[in-house]
């Protein structure tokens, strides 16, 4: 899961095993913390955690924190998505293609 706040340009990304209520509470949780007393917008799609029972108290409390929804499809967002997950991918591949590649250098892979 991730965000960026656009004024700043910080990117706050979290992995985690799957996506849930839970875990994306979590997240919102990590994204509230630097930005205490300020509001958060965040936009997204129609995923069920977004929209889960669970989050209801959560958003209750952190009211600085609107969750705005983009329309049910939205056609001009499908090259995004696209490249995001190409680049998740991309992320996913090397974290185990690198250490194999290191291990088939000459010398100390640890030193590389």
């Amino acid at each position: 899961m991730g965000t960026v706040a656009p004024a700043t340009g910080d990117v706050i990304v979290e992995q985690y095993a799957e996506s849930t209520a839970e875990t994306f509470q979590q997240f919102l949780q990590g994204v509230l913390n630097p930005y205490v007393g300020q509001r958060i917008y965040r936009i997204l799609d129609h995923a069920k955690i977004h929209h889960a029972q669970a989050l209801a108290p959560f958003l209750a409390d952190h009211s600085a924190l609107p969750l705005v929804f983009l329309p049910p499809y939205s056609s001009n967002l499908g090259a995004i998505k696209e490249a995001v997950g190409r680049v998740l991918r991309f992320l996913e591949e090397a974290k185990t293609e690198i250490p194999s590649r290191l291990c088939r250098l000459p010398g100390d892979p640890q030193k590389t």
